[in-house]
């Protein structure tokens, strides 16, 4: 693992949706969570950190059987 440019820095990326509620329908799938803070009706955040590794997303309900 390489150390970071900025240690500390966060960056923040909006990512516009038609389907609010899908798409984190879609994503809850995948295994991601939601931040309750940051999350209402017009926006989510999803923490990219907590998502789920190789071995989580083989057995999840989107891999093939």
């Amino acid at each position: 693992m390489t150390t970071p440019a900025h240690p500390g820095r966060t960056l923040f990326v909006n990512m516009p949706v038609a389907d609010l509620e899908r798409s984190k329908a879609f994503f809850a799938t995948l295994g991601f969570s939601f931040n309750p803070n940051f999350t209402d009706e017009t926006a989510a955040w999803m923490d990219p950190a907590a998502a789920p590794g190789p071995e989580e997303f083989a057995t999840s309900r989107l891999a093939p059987t």
